[in-house]
């Protein structure tokens, strides 16, 4: 009696999960079958395996055949390999096992036997999940053209597998495609409004095309109608950063917030808020983060808001958080050091600066900065040791020599060791157009060698041929050589680019005054003492033209 309850509810099972069986004429097979599937679920899979074993040699059920594929695919592919082409070929239209056959192969690497019975399924059932695997097996073969041959040929069959578009439009887009691209993601998306994955592409090309503000409209529509807003939210949130519009933007933030805890959306609206001048609410947020989980760029973003805020003890103690290692640190360090300025404590600021310089000796804006410091107090020999040192520790970076240069013809008036900086420089990087046109002007304006100057000046213009620093620096080369007229055809355009700017437009002066223009020489060296009242060439080149 058991028995028969065993067996009775058994074949009830069987009917219920596999209506296939009810087809089968010996009770056996049912037996065997529901046996098999009590042992897999027992994870007896050596008794499962025997069960179909039997009714693989006792029948000619392609179900029977895949399903023991499948229970060997990990253990035995070649065996599960041959028992779907079995299957297949007792019933050619199981699709499921072209499917499985098809990614064995590809497990194996044997890809163009895969791509072959994609092909072969393809001609039976016009699947679009069928032309949608073999388009990306093409495509991982770096046929693009001919994975969109295959995917538009799936299409005319399924005009509207969202899949299928999907990937035609993302491989448009891939390749710069993007008329095409969104044509394609368009229709998908129309097909299901609800689906974000399909929203985000459109957007996505819009963004890439450099229509960032049709990609917020587009986005601005579809947030009403997709089920997850959540990747719409955080995409429009960063759009409406770069288009600089931070009242969307922060409301953007606060909708993601309502989503969940999000520390990366809290962290970018304490940013916003410090760029808003909302310096309360940013250190409110932001420390909300940190006691969440401290990090460096936290600590720099709450002592910017404590220095903004003008709270300086608050704004270095978080600065001094910030680790040696960090991203973050030389930010820090300038911070601090602008603090100790304003309090009129330059020695302390010198002192930072000399420490971090000894625990990061390879950051050239470290010593920069303690450059600039000796330079308010014009202490120039300090400036040109620390310079030296960092040269000496960055050997590569020709702003040290470059530097160096300046320092010496500008406020030590050492024209020979600038000039030696300035070649030093060249022979780091020759064509170094700014390093080009200072050593040129200095070989012109101190009367070296004009025509050697003129040609590093031309050599520069060569490199940036719209520099009116450089056109005037060839121009003047031009008012050494009394060709005055060239002189004045350059100076004019350099003044165009640089508008107002007091050398230009001395030199230009006394370009006026050769050429007996004195009302319009006037005219300018009172242009430049409106700019720069206290320029004492302009006022004694005035003096001469009133002579």
């Amino acid at each position: 009696m058991k028995k028969i309850v065993l067996l009775f509810m058994l074949f009830s099972l069987c009917a219920c999960t596999t209506p296939q069986i009810k087809t089968y004429p010996s009770s056996s097979l049912y037996y065997h079958y529901m046996l098999a599937h009590v042992y897999i679920n027992k994870h007896n899979i050596n008794r499962a395996k025997a069960e179909y074993e039997w009714m693989v040699r006792n029948s000619k059920n392609p179900l029977f055949y895949e399903e023991y594929a499948r229970l060997l695919a990990r253990e035995d592919p070649e065996k599960s390999i041959h028992l779907l082409k079995m299957a297949i070929d007792i019933d050619p239209n199981r699709k499921s096992a072209y499917l499985l056959l098809s990614d064995l192969l590809l497990q194996l690497s044997r890809v163009d036997e895969s791509i072959c019975v994609l092909r072969d399924a393809s001609h039976r059932f016009h699947d679009a999940d069928i032309y949608l695997r073999w388009g990306l097996i093409t495509v991982s073969r770096g046929d693009v053209a001919k994975a969109l041959k295959i995917w538009r040929e799936g299409l005319s069959f399924n005009p509207d597998d969202t899949s299928l578009l999907f990937y035609i439009a993302l491989e448009y887009k891939e390749e710069h495609l993007y008329k095409t691209a969104l044509f394609y993601a368009k229709k998908a998306y129309s097909l299901n409004r609800q689906s974000a994955k399909l929203a985000l592409l459109v957007g996505d090309i819009y963004m890439e095309e450099g229509k960032l503000k049709e990609m917020v409209s587009f986005y601005e529509c579809a947030l009403d109608k997709v089920r997850d807003k959540l990747p719409l939210l955080i995409e429009l949130s960063r759009a409406y950063e770069k288009l600089n519009m931070p009242q969307k933007e922060e409301k953007m933030y606060h909708q993601i917030l309502k989503h969940g805890e999000n520390i990366d959306v809290m962290e970018r609206l304490g940013i916003l808020y410090i760029k808003r001048g909302k310096y309360k609410k940013a250190i409110d947020v932001l420390n909300t983060v940190r006691k969440i989980g401290e990090n460096d760029r936290i600590d720099y973003f709450l002592g910017l808001a404590h220095y903004l805020k003008k709270d300086y003890p608050q704004a270095l103690k978080f600065f001094s958080y910030i680790k040696v290692g960090s991203d973050f640190y030389s930010l820090g360090v300038q911070r601090i050091v602008d603090i100790y300025k304003k309090e009129g404590k330059v020695e302390k600021a010198i002192e930072v600066l000399n420490k971090a310089i000894k625990l990061k000796p390879l950051d050239s804006g470290l010593y920069f900065s303690l450059v600039s410091l000796y330079e308010e107090k014009k202490n120039w020999l300090k400036v040109v040791d620390v310079l030296k040192e960092g040269m000496s520790r960055i050997p590569l970076d020709v702003n040290f020599p470059y530097y160096l240069a300046d320092v010496y013809y500008v406020d030590l008036h050492d024209i020979r060791k600038s000039i030696d900086y300035l070649n030093k420089v060249l022979s780091m990087d020759p064509l170094n157009a700014s390093a080009l046109n200072y050593l040129g002007y200095l070989y012109i304006d101190e009367d070296i060698d004009v025509d050697k100057g003129m040609k590093l000046v031309e050599k520069a213009l060569s490199i940036s041929p719209d520099n009116g620093y450089y056109l005037d620096s060839l121009g003047w080369g031009y008012y050494k050589k009394d060709d005055y007229k060239k002189a004045l055809e350059y100076l004019e355009k350099a003044l165009k680019i640089v508008k107002d700017e007091p050398v230009i437009m001395l030199h230009l002066a006394k370009v006026y005054v050769k050429l007996n223009r004195k009302k319009e020489a006037m005219d300018m060296v009172k242009r430049i003492l409106k700019i720069k009242p206290d320029d004492k060439d302009a006022r004694e080149f005035l003096k001469t033209i009133h002579k």
